[in-house]
C-alpha cells in the first residue's frame, strides 16, 4: 500500500480519505513517475518469484566445431601433440618428439622445426606473431624467429614445464621471457648491457605448472596457488591460495 504523509494524503498525491469530502490531485497517466514504475516491477518480482534480470537473461550461444583438414593427420602418424597455443594468425603445436609445428586454421603445415630432444611441455608466441618460444623436458628453452634466423637457446639442466614470452618480445632489445619447471624456480631471462641475465622471481615448494604474460603482469600456477607479478613495479602484487582438498598431482590439472 502507498505510504501516507502527516496530512493524510498519499505520497502519489491522492487523498487517503473518502473522495466525497476532499479535493484530490490526480497523477498524470501520460507521464508516470519513475517511482511508480519501480514499484510495479518490484510487485511483479514478488508475484512471479523471479527477478527481472533473470527474465531478460539471454540464452548462451552454442559453439560451432570444425575438424582441421590439410595434412594434420600426416603430421601425427608417428608423433602426438603435447601442447597447443592459438594466435590470431595460426596454431602452434608442440609434440612428444620435440617438434614445434606451425599450422594454419585449415590444418596445413606452415613451418616445422626440431627444438627439443624430448617432449615439448609449453609454447608461447609474442603479440606480433614473430617469435615462438618452447620449453621441454630436456631442460631447454628455445626462442625461434619465424621470419628470421634469430634463435635463442638456454639450458636450465632440469625439465622446464612452462614458458611465456614478453608480449612485446620482437619490439624490445631486452628479449625477455619467463620460464619455470621442476626446479620450482620462476626465472626471468633478459638481455642487458653486460650480457644475458637470469633473475629468480619466485621459488615454490613444487614445480611451476603454467605461466601467462599479459601486459605488465605475469601470472603463474604452482603448489602454493596462483601468483601475480607486476614487471613494471618489479614486485609480486597478488596471490590466490590453492583451495584445501585440491588434488595432490597439480600437474595433472593444468589449465
Amino acid at each position: 500500500m502507498p505510504s501516507e504523509n502527516e496530512a493524510g494524503e498519499s505520497v502519489l498525491g491522492v487523498s487517503a480519505g473518502p473522495s466525497s469530502s476532499s479535493k484530490t490531485a490526480v497523477a498524470s497517466t501520460e507521464h508516470p513517475s519513475p517511482n511508480t514504475e519501480a514499484r510495479d516491477i518490484s510487485d511483479e518480482e514478488c508475484d512471479d518469484g523471479e527477478s527481472y534480470d533473470e527474465e531478460e537473461e539471454e540464452e548462451e550461444p552454442a559453439l560451432r566445431y570444425k575438424r582441421l583438414g590439410g595434412n594434420v593427420h600426416a603430421l601425427f602418424e608417428k608423433d602426438t601433440a603435447s601442447t597447443l597455443v592459438a594466435s590470431d594468425r595460426f596454431l602452434i603445436l608442440g609434440t612428444h618428439w620435440g617438434h614445434v609445428v606451425i599450422i594454419d586454421f585449415e590444418g596445413n603445415e606452415v613451418k616445422k622445426w626440431r627444438a627439443h630432444s624430448t617432449t615439448v611441455n609449453a609454447v608461447s608466441v609474442d603479440i606480433d606473431n614473430e617469435y615462438v618460444a618452447s620449453a621441454g623436458d630436456d631442460g631447454r628453452v628455445v626462442v625461434h624467429g619465424l621470419y628470421s634466423d634469430d634463435i635463442v637457446i638456454v639450458d636450465y639442466n632440469r625439465p622446464v614445464k612452462a614458458v611465456a614470452l614478453d608480449p612485446y618480445y620482437s619490439r624490445k632489445a631486452s628479449r625477455r621471457f619467463v620460464c619455470g619447471g621442476t626446479s620450482g624456480q620462476l626465472i626471468m631471462y633478459e638481455k642487458k648491457w653486460l650480457g644475458k641475465s637470469d633473475t629468480i622471481m619466485f621459488t615454490s615448494t613444487g614445480p611451476i605448472q603454467t605461466i601467462q604474460w599479459n601486459g605488465p603482469l605475469v601470472a603463474w600456477a604452482c603448489d602454493e596457488g596462483v601468483q601475480i607479478y607486476d614487471t613494471a613495479r618489479g614486485m609480486r602484487i597478488s596471490q590466490v591460495a590453492r583451495p584445501e582438498g585440491s588434488p595432490e598431482r597439480a600437474d595433472l590439472y593444468t589449465c
